[in-house]
C-alpha cells in the first residue's frame, strides 16, 4: 500500500534518475520518518490507486472486449428466423453476461496478484531482510 501510495512520485523520479530502487527507498524513508497518521494516509492512497487501476482500467477494458465478443457472437449466430434456432436465447444473452464475466475475471486477477504477493514474494522479502539483518549483526559482533 505504501509503495503504491508513493508510486505517483517514485516512478517518474526513478525513470528520470535511473534509480529503480527508489520505491524501496521511499518505503524505508516512510517507515522511519512518517507518523502513524501519515503512514495510514499513504496506505489508503495506495489502496485507492490499486482499486482505481484494477477496476477503472482493467475491468473496463475487459468489459469492452467481452461485450464486443458477445455482440459478434450474437450477430454471427443470428438466423433469419430466431425461433428455429434452439441456441438463440443463449447466444442473445451473451452481451448481458459480459459485465458479470468481466467482474469475475477482474476479481480472479486481483486474487491471483494477492496470492502472488502475500504468499510468494512477501515471505521471500522477509527471508532476505532477516538474512541481511543477521549478516549485519554477525559482522558488527566480529568488528566489535
Amino acid at each position: 500500500g505504501i509503495l503504491l501510495g508513493m508510486a505517483s512520485i517514485s516512478l517518474p523520479v526513478g525513470v528520470l534518475s535511473g534509480d529503480f530502487s527508489l520505491g524501496e527507498g521511499s518505503v524505508s524513508a516512510v517507515k522511519d520518518q512518517c507518523t502513524d497518521l501519515q503512514k495510514a494516509l499513504l496506505q489508503i492512497t495506495g489502496s485507492i490507486t490499486s482499486c482505481s487501476v484494477v477496476h477503472g482500467v482493467l475491468q473496463q477494458a475487459l468489459l469492452e472486449q467481452f461485450s464486443l465478443i458477445a455482440k459478434q457472437s450474437v450477430f454471427s449466430s443470428m438466423a433469419s428466423d430466431p425461433s428455429t434456432t434452439w441456441s438463440w436465447p443463449v447466444d442473445a444473452s451473451g452481451p448481458v453476461l459480459a459485465p458479470v464475466v468481466a467482474t469475475f475475471v477482474t476479481a480472479s486477477f486481483e486474487f491471483t496478484i494477492y496470492l502472488l504477493v502475500c504468499e510468494t514474494l512477501l515471505p521471500i522479502a522477509n527471508y532476505e531482510a532477516k538474512a541481511c539483518q543477521d549478516a549485519i549483526s554477525v559482522e558488527s559482533k566480529r568488528c566489535a
